[in-house]
């Protein structure tokens, strides 16, 4: 038997290149990225094709630079890398590529290490492609935008060194995730979250890093928070020393007595630095809380609950170390899922097995890469793209409503739901990394029937959050001392209450306090028809007759209904109504 040697394997993976789909598209996208880049420049400095006498005062090979570094390699590099590495493994596998290699006499050493160097020269030759292209870009916008003035600027040295950088960096990152795409034969593992791989790691040997998943969590919250100056770091550390002070406190106070005055004094305690916060830009116009940082909502939502959770007695132990780890748990930190201690705790508690985990990883893979599509292709599209268009189209109109206030009224929604369903999926695609099942925040809302089930369906941590601890609450408080005697009323007041309290969460304005009424109210209408529905039903029977028709068509009216009235009160969110209803107040 002719034996192989490392050229000749090497050579056969050259050949393959003109087969591989996912080769040529990891080859391609940097012009791809690069174009889009240059298109976003021109969109932004369109004044300065048609003045020349604009110019600017820094260099403009660092501004693009850094946003096409960051925006491109730094977060898309080690997805595509992924997708490539398990492409790669995956051909052979069905293939059976390497179970015919294996026959013939050579070392498995030498085969994984010249598939290894393809992929090297793969990655070379894509950061080559990239480089080449961003300075034909940079030239080719010297033409366009002559104020910029890249030509005075020397770039080769700057450009070199971070593409160097970036290469012996990320192509580290991408044998990692070959070599564990060879061993687990799976798309879930080769991710390009490098921090999550010793994490995974761990958990699929049944062992947890916490020291470690801690260095990371504050890593990532850092970079969130880290802007032009370190306060946002600075009211995080001073908001989390005041929980701990607050919920420790009740904890200790909640072993001895109950008293629901306490109760609820510690709970308002906690909640004060969002209001605060929330409060603060009403009243001194706009002017940000220095309280205030990314985030501040569902820390306290986190904190507050757990009170409440030491109140129901569901709650009675945990460590400080528990407490940090589940008010700062990375994923969830900025936006969400609202998730709750005690699932929190004993989901961090009992690793999966393996199986369990490879299946989770799997899910974690279909988030990202919806999450990808939501957030960077389609909320771009309706939010960058035509958002700003069909604004200014309805303010030129006038009037209290036109056709450009309809288009608003659509585009800014589904702008909404893919923005942040988007995040919500990349966060749920983190803590399934993490071995951590966070609830999930959407599902499918626009298939909603009626506003109960919309609120089932949309933002459910939050609507869940709502409904366990403030309406239900409400509800017992209000019954309890007999404010109204009619259970119906009382579910009315608490959901118009409940809603009330959401428009306020999302600030003091009249369009978000309008939106939590037009919700409130909405739900009323929407258990009063279900009632209704019932008697007449109830009636029609009684007479013999078939009950009001429930199918397909009754389903599909009901949909348009609510996807309707939600859009209206995406409307009525977004504020553009006020710069439409008040503009001589602006």
């Amino acid at each position: 038997m002719k034996p192989i040697s490392f050229f000749t394997i090497l050579k056969s993976e050259h050949y393959k290149l003109r087969f591989n789909i996912a080769i040529w598209l990891f080859l391609l996208f940097p012009l791809f990225m690069t174009l889009c880049i240059d298109i976003y420049v021109l969109h932004k400095h369109a004044d300065a094709i048609y003045n020349p006498a604009i110019t600017f005062d820094y260099n403009p090979w660092v501004w693009i630079l850094g946003r096409y570094i960051f925006d491109f390699y730094a977060l898309l590099y080690p997805i595509l890398a992924a997708i490539l590495s398990y492409s790669l493994c995956d051909v052979e596998y069905k293939n059976y590529g390497f179970r015919l290699l294996f026959t013939r006499p050579i070392s498995k050493l030498t085969i994984y290490s010249s598939k290894m160097v393809f992929l090297l020269e793969i990655n070379f030759i894509s950061f080559l492609i990239g480089y080449l292209a961003f300075l034909l870009s940079g030239f080719a916008l010297d033409k366009l935008l002559p104020g910029y003035e890249f030509s005075i600027y020397n770039v080769n040295n700057l450009t070199a060194s971070y593409f160097s950088y970036l290469f012996i960096a990320l192509s580290a990152v991408s044998i990692m995730q070959y070599y564990l795409s060879l061993i687990f034969k799976s798309f879930v593992l080769p991710i390009g979250f490098a921090g999550f791989m010793p994490i995974f790691v761990g958990l699929f040997f049944k062992k947890r890093f916490p020291v470690y998943e801690g260095l990371v969590s504050l890593i990532f919250i850092i970079l969130m928070l880290t802007g032009s100056n370190l306060k946002q770091i600075y009211a995080l550390l001073f908001y989390v020393v005041w929980q701990i002070l607050i919920v420790y406190s009740y904890k200790i106070y909640r072993q001895k007595a109950d008293n629901k005055w306490i109760f609820y004094l510690h709970s308002f305690l906690s909640v004060l630095p969002l209001i605060f916060v929330k409060v603060e830009p009403a009243i001194k116009n706009g002017h940000q809380s220095l309280f205030g940082f990314l985030g501040i909502s569902y820390l306290t939502f986190r904190a507050v609950g757990m009170i409440i959770e030491m109140r129901d007695g569901v709650l009675k132990e945990f460590t400080l170390w528990e407490f940090l780890r589940f008010m700062l748990f990375m994923p969830t930190f900025s936006s969400g899922p609202i998730d709750r201690f005690k699932r929190f705790n004993e989901d961090y508690k009992a690793i999966p097995e393996r199986e369990e985990l490879l299946d989770m990883l799997e899910q974690a893979v279909k988030y990202i890469m919806y999450g990808f599509l939501y957030k960077f292709i389609l909320a771009h599209i309706f939010g960058h793209l035509l958002l700003g268009h069909v604004q200014t189209y309805a303010l030129s109109q006038g009037g209290f409503f036109n056709i450009g206030t309809l288009g608003v009224m659509y585009v800014y929604g589904f702008d909404l739901f893919f923005d942040f369903a988007g995040y919500s999926m990349f966060a749920l695609a983190a803590s399934n990394l993490m071995g951590i099942k966070s609830p999930i925040n959407f599902d499918r809302p626009f298939k909603s029937r009626d506003l109960k089930e919309f609120w089932n369906r949309w933002h459910m941590s939050l609507s869940f959050w709502f409904r366990d601890f403030v309406f239900m609450r409400l509800v017992m408080v209000l019954m309890r001392n007999k404010v109204f005697k009619s259970r119906i009323t009382t579910s009315n007041v608490a959901y118009i209450i409940n809603m009330l309290v959401m428009g306020f969460w999302h600030g003091v304005t009249w369009y978000y306090i309008a939106y939590g009424l037009f919700h409130g109210l909405g739900l009323v209408i929407n258990d009063a028809w279900i009632r209704k529905k019932k008697t007449i039903n109830k009636e029609r029977k009684a007479k013999g007759l078939d009950p009001i028709p429930d199918n397909r068509w009754t389903k599909a009216l009901g949909i348009f209904i609510t996807f309707n009235t939600v859009m209206l009160s995406f409307l009525i969110f977004s504020g553009f109504l006020d710069q439409q209803w008040f503009p001589k107040l602006k």
